[in-house]
């Protein structure tokens, strides 16, 4: 049981700073093997344990929730409600990774035996690449700046967090943060992007397998 505490703890400090939780529970799992624990593969403790986190995103962004739910009415007329171009900039940044992460399920191996190199030159190398963008760029731009095609390029690039040992908020940081998007609003636009992305990653492994343990 204390295992899959840690494994639990360990998710919920990595998911929201810009390092590869992915790759931790990865890691982790190399030390305590969760399959032999509780008879569930790595890839849905890691799917499960990412629940944990949009529970905790959803009751932090409980009001801006409550308003992009109110603003699909609008979503054909995003002049009359602001949140309703949030709502479809974040359907649109979501639609990439749901593509490319059915089709990574099925032929990326975890139990490659480079993986943990494959984490460890990700780690690095993003590291790398997030301290020069967020330390050298502009921090001038926000949500009014934010259009669809920005948007799209941001779910593409948010599709190399399913590398392990890439961050997903990571990789929008990084991103937007190179086109001068402030802190602030990347910080807010990623968290509420790792509701879809969660919801859907959760859904396929139950859809996959049938159960959730």
């Amino acid at each position: 049981m204390y295992v899959i505490i840690l494994f639990a703890l360990l998710q919920g400090f990595t998911e929201f700073i810009p390092v590869s939780s992915q790759g931790h529970l990865i890691v982790f799992n190399n030390f305590f093997n969760i399959n032999l624990i509780s008879n569930i593969t790595i890839l849905e403790a890691n799917v499960i344990a990412h629940s944990g986190s949009l529970v905790a995103v959803c009751l932090y962004y409980f009001r801006q929730l409550f308003a992009i739910l109110v603003s699909f009415k609008h979503i054909v007329r995003p002049d009359i409600d602001r949140n309703s171009t949030l709502t479809i900039n974040l359907i649109i940044a979501t639609i990439p990774i749901i593509l490319c992460g059915f089709f990574f399920s099925k032929f990326f191996n975890y139990d490659n035996k480079g993986l943990f190199l494959i984490i460890g030159i990700t780690s690095i190398l993003f590291g790398i690449l997030l301290y020069i963008f967020d330390r050298f760029c502009l921090t001038v731009k926000g949500n009014q700046e934010l259009n669809f095609l920005t948007s799209l390029y941001v779910g593409i690039f948010q599709c190399l967090a399913l590398i392990p040992g890439v961050s997903r908020s990571g990789s929008i940081i990084i991103f937007l943060r190179f086109l001068g998007y402030n802190r602030s609003f990347i910080v807010f636009f990623s968290n509420l992007l790792s509701i879809p992305v969660i919801l859907a990653a959760t859904g396929f492994v139950i859809f996959q397998n049938g159960r959730l343990l």
